[in-house]
């Protein structure tokens, strides 16, 4: 039986189900800039410019991010209150 098929009837097995969703779903992704603040000289942010691709459309990502206070201070006395982050 063909996907096509038993979506006239409106039935569908589990298995149809879990290979059309892949099938229909691309995941790939890129993150071009992820920061929580301002940005102070020095920093840097570990998901900027990553490129996350699937080739055959099973698979999933995930990103466990630690976002941690910051405060960037200036030999002059000035400061910047920001967030620096880790990802797992």
């Amino acid at each position: 039986k063909k996907m096509g098929e038993a979506s006239k009837l409106g039935h569908f097995t589990v298995s149809e189900l879990v290979s059309f969703t892949f099938q229909s779903f691309n995941i790939s992704h890129e993150i071009k800039s992820l920061s929580f603040g301002n940005t102070f000289p020095g920093i840097t942010n570990p998901l900027d410019n990553v490129v996350r691709k699937i080739g055959d459309g099973h698979g999933m990502h995930q990103y466990y991010i630690k976002i941690v206070p910051t405060v960037y201070k200036y030999i002059d006395g000035r400061e910047v209150v920001s967030n620096q982050y880790s990802v797992t």
